[in-house]
């Protein structure tokens, strides 16, 4: 009711408003209109000025032009300089004037270096003129005294040279900083007429805001006493007890219905959910023992002197063997067996390290016809570390994948095989009830589906699953495995 009532009377006082209070209301509307254009005329100029770097164009065109002329003035002056010392040394290389000749330029003169050297050649000079009045000129004393006088002389034209080198390089850079200004000075032009441009509209927009601001305020003066008679005489009271909502009920009733729909939702969520996190929900889905792929800890094998061969194949596109195997195989080498890496099929190549794994790996030439002992590099190899066969390099074949097992069992107590994925062609050729399989699996990506059709199909097959390793789906045990 307070609000109709507060409605109504809004309606009845624009109803008997007069002539000033809609000049008012025009007025008031219209001032914040230009208030608005005005506050982001400033902003375009504020943002102008901050990009050219420019407050006032003409002092600023001042100042530009003064640092032209004086740029102009110090680049004529050294090429001047640079053209005039560039004679001088040439004379001096013509042999027209003598090397002293050099200490008598203007610039020069002032250089303690030279004057120091200069001193130098005056005392070498006096000491050879003294000698001569005793000696002859041909006296070791005084062919001494002669070469010391050169090198002096050689030394003040070298120190020559040097300031001449370094005129030039203040030419080149006066020349520089003039083209730089030259850029300037074109962009100056536009960069003003924008200035002065914004700077017009401000001024303009400022003046027609103080203008209707003062007859803003005139309006509202006449304004004040006109219409507006009706007024409301009882005001609505509220209830002392809401209606709704009722707070105990209320909260009752979304406590119970919180706590049910949560223990659904978690029930739901455990039950119907098929991706595997942990190795607890890995065991429970292959009844088999599931470990979690550790960087810092050995993946030992139980049972590894009794078996010739361990498979280690991903469960699906999303698990890699290889970091698995080659943990498999750094064991095996720290305990003792004579242990070999074999890389088969698809197997990605790429994710081995340079130096074959932990320790010190071998690459072992490809088992191919014609090759009568393909494991001789192995058997050269380093003893801190592992051979590792790249079988993958032959094509995936399974011809090739069981041939190159069997080959490597012959020569080897542990052979440790990462293979491709269940299904591919060279994991069938291998697979045997002798050779035990590992299965890899990554954290978050593995579903109970995928380990239990994989244990399905080896139990079938009467292939030994001798267990899962669990990796980090966020790929951090592949370097340090």
């Amino acid at each position: 009711p307070n609000a109709l009532v507060k409605k109504y009377l809004e309606r009845r006082r624009t109803t008997d408003r007069g002539v000033n209070q809609r000049r008012y209301e025009f007025l008031a509307e219209r001032t914040d209109s230009v208030r608005a254009d005005l506050s982001r005329a400033e902003d375009a100029l504020r943002g102008q000025q901050e990009r050219s770097g420019m407050l006032d164009p003409a002092a600023f065109g001042d100042a530009e032009l003064e640092r032209g002329m004086k740029l102009r003035t110090d680049l004529d002056e050294a090429q001047v300089e640079e053209r005039a010392f560039r004679e001088v040394l040439n004379q001096v290389a013509a042999g027209s004037i003598s090397a002293r000749g050099l200490a008598a330029y203007p610039t020069l003169l002032g250089n303690p270096a030279i004057n120091e050297i200069l001193a130098r050649l005056q005392t070498l000079e006096s000491q050879r003129t003294e000698l001569l009045d005793r000696r002859t000129p041909r006296d070791p004393d005084v062919i001494l005294l002669n070469e010391q006088i050169q090198q002096v002389e050689d030394r003040l034209v070298a120190l020559s040279r040097s300031y001449l080198d370094g005129v030039g390089r203040r030419e080149a850079q006066l020349q520089s900083e003039l083209s730089g200004y030259h850029d300037v000075l074109a962009r100056l032009p536009a960069q003003a007429e924008a200035h002065y441009r914004l700077d017009r509209e401000v001024r303009r927009l400022s003046e027609t805001l103080v203008a209707m601001q003062t007859q803003l305020v005139q309006a509202r003066l006449a304004a004040i006493t006109e219409g507006g008679e009706a007024r409301p005489v009882d005001t609505a009271v509220p209830p002392r007890k809401p209606a709704f909502p009722r707070p105990l009920l209320n909260l009752a009733i979304g406590l119970l219905g919180g706590l049910v729909l949560g223990m659904v939702g978690a029930l739901g969520s455990h039950y119907l959910g098929n991706g595997v996190a942990d190795p607890r929900e890995a065991e429970l889905a292959s009844g088999v023992p599931v470990v979690r792929l550790d960087s810092r800890m050995p993946l030992l094998l139980n049972g590894a002197g009794a078996r010739q061969s361990v498979l280690v194949v991903p469960v699906n596109e999303h698990a890699s063997s290889l970091p698995v195997a080659r943990s498999i195989a750094s064991t095996a080498a720290l305990q003792g067996v004579s242990v070999v890496l074999a890389i088969l099929g698809d197997a990605p190549l790429e994710r081995l390290p340079a130096d074959g794994g932990a320790g010190t790996g071998v690459a072992l030439a490809p088992l191919e016809p014609g090759h009568t002992d393909p494991l001789e590099r192995a058997e050269a190899g380093d003893e801190s570390g592992y051979p590792v066969y790249h079988g993958s390099r032959n094509g995936g074949s399974g011809a090739g994948a069981r041939t190159a097992l069997e080959e490597l069992e012959r020569r080897f107590s542990l052979v440790v095989a990462a293979l491709p994925p269940l299904g591919h062609v060279s994991v069938t050729a291998s697979l045997s009830a002798g050779r035990p399989v590992v299965a890899v699996a990554t954290a978050g990506r593995v579903t109970r589906t995928e380990l239990r059709e994989m244990t399905g199909s080896l139990a079938t097959a009467g292939i030994p699953l001798a267990g899962v390793v669990l990796r980090d789906g966020r790929g951090g045990d592949d370097s340090g495995a």
